[in-house]
């Protein structure tokens, strides 16, 4: 097995990849089963990480069936032993905590496990200039059936393309990667179950309530996440991801004020460069939630959040006024 942290042999890297800002970040995950479709866009994944960091660790978590092989394949690092929930799931707070005393890098890297990176990802990473933060991103959306053909030089660029003509890019709410350093005191996490609902939003908040910087490099990163099902959620409603285990992860956050998203980032990363979050929606945002950090201001809270129903309102009595107008 090759060395942790670096290509296994016959495994190509991008020329194009700063190999030493891309030596400074260590991945992390926490897989699925290899199995089925699943099992083939985790390996996609995987391989696009070590494409555009050849340098970075990647840890490998859980000992779910196929990730030693797949672990190897891209010369990763295993932790095979992870604490986990009543129902067999990973808990992220022991993870967090295990990956931050392992790993060596500067700045600490969770994906989801079906999330695949092209080069801009690194490129972006290295323009944040500012200490403490935590960059996120929005995904776009795209079905990925089969193995990607990482041997194509043009690989990065096709599936940017691709992602970027019949993809979709989802919600602010939905967080599938996180950068921080690992010094970082966001590595203390409650027990959330991973790969459920809220743990993320609570991140965000979390780091806003820390005085952290939030970084949304929407616009500077093209993240795909692999559409694909939630058949393995246990005792799940229908195809989707509720469940008991939403519940306890929307307990384990102490309340809805928490639900932060992407929205609620105080900076913006473009191929420009980093700037302050601007804009009326994210300044009355921001007045809402202020209370949550500086206690005592609840009322100012208050405001923010009937000023920011106010533009809909608006809209709503303008369509009003238009349609009475037709009908006259």
């Amino acid at each position: 097995m090759s060395a942790a942290g670096s290509p296994c042999a016959g495994t190509a890297v991008d020329p194009s990849v700063d190999a030493t800002r891309a030596g400074s970040i260590s991945f992390f995950t926490i897989p699925k089963p290899f199995a089925g479709h699943i099992g083939v866009i985790q390996r996609n994944a995987l391989e696009s990480w070590r494409r555009v960091a050849p340098g970075a660790e990647i840890f490998v978590c859980g000992d779910e069936a196929g990730a030693r092989e797949a672990a190897h394949s891209v010369g990763a690092r295993m932790l095979p032993d992870v604490e986990r929930n009543e129902y067999g799931t990973p808990l992220l707070g022991s993870t967090f905590r295990r990956v931050a005393t392992e790993a060596t890098g500067e700045l600490l890297v969770f994906l989801n496990a079906d999330i695949l990176l092209v080069p801009d990802f690194v490129e972006a990473i290295g323009r944040v200039d500012t200490r403490p933060f935590l960059l996120v991103s929005r995904r776009w959306n795209l079905d990925v059936r089969d193995p990607i053909d990482f041997g194509a030089p043009d690989w990065a660029e096709r599936l940017r393309a691709r992602a970027l003509l019949e993809g979709e890019l989802y919600r602010r709410d939905a967080i599938d990667v996180f950068v921080f350093p690992r010094e970082s005191p966001l590595v203390e996490l409650p027990p959330f179950a991973v790969g459920r609902p809220g743990w993320d939003n609570f991140f965000l908040y979390r780091a806003r309530k820390l005085g952290i910087a939030l970084v949304d490099a929407s616009g500077a990163v093209t993240l795909v996440h692999q559409n694909h099902g939630y058949g393995h959620v246990k005792a799940a409603t229908g195809d989707r991801w509720e469940g008991p285990e939403a519940r306890t992860n929307r307990s384990l956050m102490g309340g809805s004020e928490r639900f932060f998203d992407i929205g609620d980032a105080t900076h913006v990363l473009s191929p420009g460069g980093l700037g302050r979050a601007r804009g009326l929606r994210r300044t009355l945002r921001r007045l809402e939630t202020l209370h949550l950090s500086v206690p005592g201001l609840a009322p100012v809270g208050k405001l923010g959040f009937a000023l920011r129903g106010l533009p809909p309102l608006a809209r709503r009595i303008g369509a009003r006024l238009g349609m009475g107008a037709r009908r006259t």
